[in-house]
């Protein structure tokens, strides 16, 4: 899925907490996203969380061409604990 253009405010190195980093957009009220990328050996993952005003409104994850849903953010969860992951939260 392409995103629109965000200006790039938090970014690091996984594995981190999920739930810090929710917290903080939370605080904050970000309007914009939240976005993880894995890359395990050719292929490239992309986990993104949707967030208005701080409040998460749609999750899905990017494999290769491939779109899916990931209400649930499990993949997202597994994602943002793995070795070199990179975590970026982006504002609109």
């Amino acid at each position: 899925m392409q995103l629109p253009y965000g200006t790039l405010i938090s970014s690091q190195r996984g594995p981190a907490g999920l739930k810090a980093v929710v917290e903080a957009i939370a605080k904050e009220a970000v309007t914009g996203y939240l976005r993880v990328s894995v890359f395990e050996g050719d292929a490239a993952r992309e986990c993104v969380v949707v967030f208005r005003a701080g409040a998460p409104a749609m999750s899905f994850v990017t494999e290769g061409t491939a779109d899916r849903k990931d209400p649930d953010c499990r993949q997202l969860e597994a994602d943002v604990r793995k070795e070199g992951a990179i975590i970026e939260v982006c504002r609109l």
